[in-house]
């Protein structure tokens, strides 16, 4: 080698050794993905962010298909979520596995879930539709079920378009290329399109319009607000924003929304921003209460939020007329199954039908004694309504003989025991929550029964609900922990572990609350212990240890439990949370 070429090496070593890490890991190696390719701008800013990966050095491979783990990874690294491995509960995926984490993760937030015979199927591939719907579940808290709706909503955002045949294409498969845009969109509102799509619309076109499309207010009223760097709190502030201060807001992603004020841009928390201008909140007179509503008038409750949209049509996809304060009260003036039309103050308009309550939902006091607390029992369906059927037997049946056979014991004890229902009749989901309300309840437990329509789906699982991690959430996770253990040692069936859903009788009450799935009617094995009379009060005796291990662990109280315990031959379980 030449002293001149030596020269130039050791120039190039140095220079390498002297630029950062950072600047090194983002340098552009991709030679499948130029300046001149479809999504560039998009794919680079994933890429720079950390969010998608090569796979390869040298290629980004833009016309492969994602698969689940992908997603998984792509939507926990733009999170912000842990990518610890761990045991996930699927057999075809091992905690050693490079996703572990973040699988976990996303079946933690009920945004992607396994198969029936115990498998997740990391490399199975997905679909737009499929792509839509994880999209709404992870950025926009949309559950609904619904490929359309999902779809309609990324539309409406900007997020998505159709295909050439002028339909979604919901059953194609989805290129790394075009997840990279649609995340990208999601994430950075600036990539995102003009609401108003021209006839033949072409993924790369970029919005030609200010992405901050809406003028919204603070609502904080008691402190001023962070305006933070990124989206969590574990961004610093740059500026705090008093109550009422008007601001430039684009779209919200999971549950933060890119603001612009005075030339600053930031992020600050969906719930402190509303479309309206707020109102101080009026002192409350002494003794001021929130009575319990009959005839038309209701409160409208929303956990996840300040304010929910009042929409001008009976979809979420029609113009948002304003947002309405969570624990306001509307009158109803016309009832559908998804949305219910209402007067608002002088707006009329529509919301989500199961955000509308008779009675106000509060948050039970610190126990002081095993005597104050009111323990709901809800047996799931029941009258009109007989839930799951499987082998000749039904769901309410099931919950309704287990629900008994706890109320036994829980009669022998200081307790305060109420039951949504004792016989077979009907009950709306909404009147079991406004039940559970009525009787201030301190913690709320409602039994089901699984089914599936391949028999082969079998075993038990618990769930909470837990969108914020507050202390109602904390305590919910732990007697939804008690009540699996408790569970699986009277049952022992199939262990699907513990789980978060929003599942409406669990999201909207106060009180710390839990829904057991005790096995699938469907399996012929499970089966023969869900109707079974001796079975069933093994199971009715396991709600009720659950309790008593909840209220000995989480609240301490163990002077008052140790003697219940000893009265039917048992101990405390071992703290599992």
């Amino acid at each position: 080698m030449s002293k001149r070429m030596r020269f130039v090496v050791v120039a190039w070593i140095m220079i390498m050794l002297i630029l950062p890490l950072d600047v090194l890991a983002k340098a552009w190696t991709f030679t499948d993905v130029t300046t001149e390719s479809r999504a560039y701008d998009e794919i680079k800013y994933v890429v720079d962010q950390n969010i998608m990966n090569g796979r390869s050095q040298t290629k980004f491979d833009p016309d492969a298909y994602v698969t689940r783990a992908e997603a998984a990874a792509v939507i926990g690294r733009s999170l912000k979520l842990p990518n610890t491995k761990n045991d996930t509960g699927f057999k075809d995926v091992p905690a050693s596995h490079h996703f572990s984490g973040y699988i976990s993760e996303m079946v933690e937030r009920n945004i992607l879930a396994g198969y029936p015979d115990g498998t997740f199927r990391p490399n199975e591939q997905l679909t737009r539709g499929q792509m839509a719907m994880i999209i709404g579940r992870a950025y926009f808290d949309q559950f609904s079920g619904s490929v359309s709706a999902s779809a309609s909503d990324l539309m409406r955002n900007g997020i998505a378009q159709g295909i050439a045949d002028g339909t979604f294409g919901e059953r194609l498969k989805i290129k790394r290329s075009d997840f990279a845009v649609f995340v990208a969109r999601t994430v950075e509102p600036s990539f995102r399109l003009s609401v108003v799509q021209p006839p033949t619309p072409q993924p790369e076109q970029k919005p030609e319009v200010d992405p901050y499309v809406r003028t919204m207010y603070v609502t904080s009223e008691h402190s001023d607000l962070n305006v933070r760097t990124g989206r969590g709190v574990q961004y610093p502030s740059i500026m705090k924003l008093p109550f009422q201060t008007k601001v430039e807001a684009a779209y919200p992603v999971a549950g933060w929304i890119k603001i612009r004020v005075n030339g600053v841009e930031g992020y600050v928390s969906e719930a402190y921003l509303s479309t309206t201008y707020p109102q101080p909140t009026p002192k409350p007179s002494p003794g001021m209460s929130k009575p319990e509503l009959t005839g038309a008038n209701k409160y409208l409750i929303y956990p996840e939020g300040q304010s929910a949209p009042l929409f001008a049509s009976a979809n979420s996809s029609s113009k948002v007329l304003t947002r309405i304060p969570t624990g306001s009260q509307v009158r109803v003036l016309s009832s559908g199954a998804s949305f219910t039309q209402v007067q608002y103050g002088n707006t009329k308009g529509y919301v989500r039908s199961n955000l509308l309550f008779n009675v106000f939902p509060t948050t039970p006091a610190k126990p002081t004694t095993l005597a104050n607390e009111v323990i709901i029992i809800d047996p799931g369906h029941g009258g009109t309504d007989p839930g799951a059927i499987g082998h000749g037997y039904n769901e309410a049946t099931a919950t309704l003989a287990i629900a008994k056979y706890a109320k036994n014991y829980f009669d022998n004890s200081p307790f305060q025991l109420k039951m949504t229902r004792e016989t077979n009749t009907s009950m709306s989901l909404a009147q079991r929550v406004d039940f559970a309300h009525r009787h201030n309840g301190s913690l709320f437990i409602s039994i089901h029964i699984n089914s599936f329509s391949n028999s082969s789906a079998n075993g038990m699982e618990t769930y909470y609900y837990s969108p914020r991690n507050t202390t109602r959430d904390k305590e919910a996770r732990a007697i939804a922990s008690y009540m699996q253990n408790r569970a699986q040692k009277a049952w022992r069936l199939n262990d699907r572990k513990v789980k978060t859903a929003p599942f409406l009788v669990i999201r909207f009450t106060g009180m710390p609350s839990t829904l057991l799935e005790a096995g699938f009617i469907t399996n012929k094995s499970d089966n023969a212990k869900i109707r079974s009379a001796a079975w069933q009060e093994k199971m009715g005796r396991a709600v009720y240890l659950s309790t008593l291990d909840y209220y000995y662990h989480e609240h301490g109280m163990v002077s008052e439990t140790l003697p219940l315990y000893e009265a039917i031959g048992e101990k405390p379980s071992k703290r599992i949370h």
